[in-house]
């Protein structure tokens, strides 16, 4: 049994995520709904994957979402392990 845990549905039975879009600062980037039921997520046709997804395509770069490494906004999503140092900046 595997929770999301955005919109708290068993992954698996619920029909839906309910992210249905990615921010990157000021640009708001909508996802994708599926095709047909997600054989990783169990969304059904039409729904939206659930983050973490392994079929879930980025809608900046179309990769794979959860390694494409773009920098969104929202929580486990941003690659945090590409960051360097300087990146940072002292408050």
């Amino acid at each position: 049994m595997a929770i999301c845990t955005w919109c708290e549905q068993e992954m698996l039975t619920g029909a839906s995520c309910t992210v249905d879009a990615l921010h990157e600062r000021d640009v708001t980037w909508p996802l994708a709904r599926t095709r047909s039921r997600c054989g990783d997520c169990g969304t059904a046709r039409g729904g939206l994957h659930h983050p973490g997804c392994d079929l879930q395509r980025c809608p900046r770069c179309s990769g794979q979402l959860i390694s494409c490494g773009c920098p969104f906004d929202d929580d486990g999503f941003a690659d945090a392990a590409n960051l360097e140092e300087d990146d940072f900046e002292d408050a």
